[in-house]
């Protein structure tokens, strides 16, 4: 099976078109290989070529052309299906982030290639109170939103997905502890969401739990950290910020 899988990849990897300049470069190089072929069998059986070299060429040409037409488009759709399987696997639906699978897979990547970093658990703060109050299409609304807010205060590199129901991380790779309490404290603040066509609006805000990456340390130890943060910051009052340090939480 995994043979199998390697030489699919490296089929699609061939022959998929993703651009206009694969639909030339491929192209072409396939109908070299094709032609090389042609020549070289019609030499083997007869000895010479019964044409000059550009009819033959042109012969194939005309004759591959619609067998190499079928064939990128055939790799094609099926890249774009392996591509779209892939998404479907590893972002959540609702908010377009990562899902928990690929957060964490995408972060301990990013761990592994520093020494540095920050990882933030976030919390929506009485969520369950707007599911109760305003049903759950209101809650998406809200989730949505957070995703949003996500994306505008993090950083571009910084490792971010949907973990939980209304629980997200994120992980700062590189960030001082300074830098990313700046970071953190602003996700905290309140986030607007409109709601009943516009007229109606409600408010609320995010708790957040952090812990800074420690020699030779996990990413799920640093989740656990984190998570013990988050806890306390809910302890304190909610949207907060706190950070877990050497056993004892720290509100920043």
């Amino acid at each position: 099976m995994e043979k199998n899988g390697v030489f699919f990849g490296l089929i699609v990897s061939l022959l998929a078109i993703r651009s206009p300049r694969d639909a030339i470069a491929k192209g072409l190089g396939f109908f070299l290989a094709i032609n090389s072929v042609a020549l070289a069998i019609e030499l083997a059986l007869n000895g010479q070529l019964s044409m000059s070299f550009w009819v033959n060429t042109l012969a194939t040409l005309l004759t591959a052309l619609p067998f190499m037409v079928l064939v990128f488009a055939v790799v094609t759709r099926l890249d774009r299906l392996q591509q779209r399987l892939v998404e479907l696997a590893t972002t959540d639906m609702l908010t377009g982030l990562p899902n928990r699978r690929a957060f964490l897979s995408q972060g301990a990547a990013a761990l592994s290639r520093s020494d540095r970093g920050v990882l933030f658990i976030i919390d929506a703060d009485h969520f369950k109170t707007i599911n109760d109050k305003y049903g759950h299409a209101v809650g998406d609304l809200c989730l949505q939103a957070i995703a949003d807010h996500l994306r505008r205060v993090l950083r571009t590199g910084d490792v971010v997905g949907r973990v939980g129901g209304e629980e997200f991380a994120a992980y700062l790779p590189d960030a001082r502890v300074e830098h990313a309490t700046e970071i953190g404290q602003r996700l905290t603040g309140a986030i607007e969401v409109q709601i009943e066509g516009g007229g109606v609006s409600l408010s609320f805000t995010m708790s957040v739990g952090a812990a800074e990456t420690r020699p030779d340390g996990t990413l799920e130890h640093l989740l656990k950290l984190a998570d013990m943060a988050l806890y306390q910051a809910k302890r304190d009052g909610r949207a907060r910020l706190v950070f877990w340090r050497d056993g004892v939480d720290h509100a920043a």
